[in-house]
Formats: structure tokens, sequence, C-alpha cells
């Protein structure tokens, strides 16, 4: 029975389909999200799939093991190594497509990278953590956010891991909206950017579960910069690989543009698109636009086109 694996998935067809010739598409949600964040993408991405939306371990319906990784490495093989354990529980000998969102774009690489036979092609839809953060001249990090309180404040509790996630978790699908009015109401003469930025943080900070929510800052250091940048690591990749960000994306689509061109020049077929009329969580914001780029690009097929010019 699923549940006795590490995760939950949603199915959209029996899985008693399992070696059916239809493809798979696995589908990963961002932090503080759950699998049913993909509901508005669901009808288009089964024409053509059988698609696994997964709760991580210790979100929705997964049962929540006690997160027990002290650091970054540590904590990738913690999620990459319950994805693998799910696939082999599953019974399915490889992914199709394997598309991760945010938090789940940057575990789906780290995914790909550790099991490449495992991974036919790759999305990663805004994901986290790709870009070298920039220093500045003093040899610190730049601010995202403008106002020096708040970031101190972020800092100090970033630093001594404390999750402040009870409201928003007692708050439910109303969390991300609330936040944002709060925060909204409180701070009106911050600017437009700093409001969305801080809300995403607020939001992805505190509603996720209680098991893993202290995962995000073995990965991340405040400002959302990783501790140990993907983009290097991700040229390695040997799968056609689509990135995706909304038009209004806080997240550095530069780094998603300058991973696609280095991989093209290595002869993966990559791509990076801009979904217009969304922003960080591009999927439910403009579904239509998303799906169909995504389907676009896992229609061409596995196979990097540029070996046959080799």
């Amino acid at each position: 029975h699923q549940n006795h694996h590490h995760h939950h998935h949603h199915p959209s067809h029996d899985p008693k389909n399992s070696n059916s010739k239809v493809p798979s598409m696995v589908l990963l949600h961002g932090y503080g999200a759950s699998k049913g964040f993909f509901i508005r993408n669901f009808a288009d991405l089964t024409k053509h799939h059988r698609v696994f939306s997964l709760d991580w371990p210790g979100v929705g319906e997964s049962r929540r093991p006690r997160f027990a990784p002290r650091d970054r490495a540590e904590t990738e093989k913690w999620f990459v190594d319950s994805l693998e354990a799910w696939r082999v529980a599953v019974g399915l000998d490889h992914f199709d497509v394997l598309l991760g969102h945010s938090f789940g774009g940057y575990m789906a690489g780290c995914y790909a990278l550790a099991h490449p036979d495992r991974v036919k092609q790759l999305v990663l839809a805004s994901p986290v953590g790709l870009p070298v953060p920039p220093t500045l001249p003093d040899g610190s990090r730049p601010r995202r956010w403008r106002s020096p309180l708040l970031w101190w404040l972020i800092h100090r509790l970033w630093q001594v891991d404390i999750t402040p996630q009870s409201i928003v978790r007692f708050l439910g699908p109303a969390g991300p909206w609330l936040v944002r009015k709060v925060v909204g109401f409180r701070l009106g003469h911050v600017t437009d950017m700093d409001m969305r930025l801080l809300a995403e943080y607020a939001y992805h900070a505190n509603a996720g579960p209680a098991s893993s929510e202290r995962m995000l800052n073995r990965i991340l250091l405040p400002g959302a910069w990783p501790r140990e940048p993907l983009a290097p690591r991700l040229r390695a990749l040997t799968c056609p690989t689509l990135l995706a960000y909304g038009l209004h994306d806080w997240m550095d689509s530069a780094a998603g543009a300058d991973l696609a061109l280095e991989l093209s020049r290595r002869g993966v077929r990559a791509k990076c698109v801009t979904v217009g009329d969304a922003g960080h969580q591009l999927f439910i914001e403009n579904p239509t636009e998303f799906d169909a780029a995504v389907l676009k690009f896992v229609a061409e097929g596995p196979s990097s086109a540029r070996e046959t010019a080799t």
C-alpha cells in the first residue's frame, strides 16, 4: 500500500498500468506546497503522460519521518534517496519526465545528477539555488530586501533554526493570500518588488511541515542564496533540460538562461523559457502557457538532437 512508502502520490491513471507504453511524468512541489498545487495542470499534462504528483516526505499525505540531515550534502541525499525509494517501490524503471518547482526543482536537479540513467527529460520550473551568490566588495552578499530591520530579523531567525510556522499552517490554503495581505498592510510603504519577495518568503518559511521544514536553511542562506550553487553542478546533466520562469519571477532567471546555453554548447538539448503574466508560482498563475511550454519541449523526445551531428 502506497502509504508504507516515503511518498503519497496522486496518479492520473491506475498504477496497474505501470508497464504501459504511456510515458511517465513525475511532479515535485516546492517548499510549503504539496502535490495538489498542480491541480490546474493535470488536465493538460495527463493527455500524453501518466502523471504522478508527489508529496515529499513530511508533507501532506506522506509520512513524517524525523528530519536528521545536519548539512547541505546530507539534506540533498535525504530527499534524493527518498525519491529513488519511491521509484523502486512503484516499479517505474525511469521517469520519462521529472518536473520540479522551486525547492522541488533544486531536488529534481540533484536527483538527475545522482541517477542520470533514471531521468529521460528534466523540467526545472523557477528552481531555487542555481546562481552563484554575488558578493559585495566587503565580502558580504547583497540583500534582496531593502529594509535593514527585516533583513536582520530574517537573518536571526534563520541562524537559530526557528520556523514560526504554526499560524500559517493553521490557515491552510488561505496562508499565502493572508501573508501577502498582512505584509502589504503592515509594510505598505515597501516597494512592490520587496512586497512580493517578502510575501513569498514569509509563506514559504511558515507553511512547511514540521518534519522537514528545517531543511531550507541547510540548502539556502538568507536571501534564498544557495550554500552550494546548483548551476555549476548541473552543467554535467546529459538529459534534455527545460528551465521555465515567470515573467515577474523573483527567482534569478539569468542563471537558468546561462545554464541552458552551457548545456546546449555541450550538445545537450536545453532551453530556457519565460511564461507571461506569471511570477514564481508560474504553473498556477498561467497554467495554459506553462503546460504548453512543457509539452512542446518534452514532445521532442529524450535523445539529444545534437548527438546525430557528431
